[in-house]
């Protein structure tokens, strides 16, 4: 194990005492899209399944991964290739909804049709800290890698809802009037708390005597969310920043 970590100390120690270039704190606001890795769908589907003993049939289902990211932070370059940064990210939210139809009860001038929607919404927010390693390619352009932790809260959101459409035509006049009814609706919100990994790589473009940075990264997050709660998946988050270096 000593044989493993001595390089790692050795390596760390050479990047802080290299000469400094461009060091000093910064900071960076950043907007990107997300990808959840997983979707647990087991509520929206159990619920569906009962609905579907109760006569509704399939009308639409959707499962989305898809999220916005928006990110805050503050860092310290210690030299060109030795960083930290802490800040705060929203990742988004991973949704799925299942819906149904079926006839309600008619009249001699009265139509209905019978909703049935199930949803479930995970987000994720929450701090991060992480070391950043660059290796500049150019004057202006620089690659790096990044890891560290993420403490993460999440929520999934889960609902139920059977509501009534009736549709009535006046025998008189003939005009047409719709109202809608709740039949029935239930509704749940589970949340937790943790701590997760950061990896994540990217390249950085600062114009030369600019005060300015501009970043492009990816990054995963592992395991946000727990399985026994909220459900739980790795996160891949996307994201464009516009960096202000106070030098």
């Amino acid at each position: 194990m000593k044989r493993e970590i001595a390089p790692l100390i050795f390596a760390l120690l050479f990047l802080f005492c290299l000469p400094a270039h461009a060091a000093g704190p910064y900071f960076s606001l950043g907007v990107g899209a997300s990808n959840f890795k997983t979707v647990d769908t087991t509520y929206v589907d159990t619920q569906f399944a009962i609905a579907q003993t109760q006569g509704f049939s399939p009308s639409s289902s959707v499962t989305n991964t898809a999220g916005g990211v928006g990110k805050l932070l503050a860092g310290y370059q210690f030299n060109k290739y030795l960083g930290i940064e802490g800040g705060y990210i929203g990742l988004g939210e991973s949704n799925a909804m299942r819906e149904g139809m079926q006839p309600g009860p008619s009249g001699a001038n009265t139509t209905s049709e019978d909703t049935f929607t199930a949803r479930q919404v995970f987000d994720a927010t929450g701090a991060f800290l992480t070391a950043n390693a660059g290796l500049p390619i150019s004057s202006s352009f620089s690659i790096f890698a990044k890891g560290g932790v993420f403490r993460w809260h999440a929520e999934n959101n889960q609902s139920a809802l059977t509501k009534r459409t009736t549709t009535t035509t006046d025998p008189v006049t003939g005009k047409i009037s719709t109202s809608t009814t709740t039949l029935s609706s239930s509704s749940a919100m589970f949340s937790d708390s943790g701590t997760a990994p950061i990896i994540g790589a990217g390249i950085s473009y600062k114009p030369a005597d600019r005060p300015v940075t501009i970043r492009a990264e990816f990054e995963r997050f592992k395991k946000v969310g727990r399985n026994e709660t909220t459900g739980e998946s790795d996160i891949d988050a996307f994201s464009i920043a516009l960096i202000l270096n106070f030098l």
